[in-house]
């Protein structure tokens, strides 16, 4: 009876262990337009956390405005498959809804303009 409960306790904690695992993986979603301001053609795309997502031809160097979920961090590259050299950011929710004056770090007020430059992306939970 004693070897029994153990093996329950065990078999318990490896589910509540493989059930973290599992929700560290969640899917995070992220609002795209092609227009400034959250207008024009918009899609949420949605993928698992810290996966390299390239942009489909409807969007690729076509995004204006770009919004991750709440909790969501997401890096957006000017290269495909999530290659910093040509240029990234990274932002949380509520996004940028004008990426012609994207804040980046420098001096206050500091903007770079990545409208129609995002290639892919990456986001994780926070």
């Amino acid at each position: 009876m004693k070897y029994f409960s153990i093996v329950a306790a065990f078999t318990s904690m490896v589910a509540i262990s493989s059930a973290a695992a599992v929700e560290k993986r969640a899917d995070v979603s992220v609002y795209l337009c092609n227009d400034r301001n959250f207008t024009g053609y918009c899609k949420v795309i949605k993928s698992p956390s810290s996966v390299c997502v390239p942009l489909a031809s409807d969007f690729d160097n076509l995004v204006s405005s770009v919004g991750p979920d709440p909790g969501v961090l997401c890096y957006f590259f000017v290269n495909a498959n999530c290659n910093s050299n040509g240029g990234a950011f990274h932002y949380g929710n509520p996004g940028v809804a004008d990426l012609s004056r994207t804040p980046v770090n420098g001096p206050a007020g500091s903007t770079r303009n990545y409208e129609d430059q995002i290639s892919s992306y990456q986001c994780f939970t926070s």
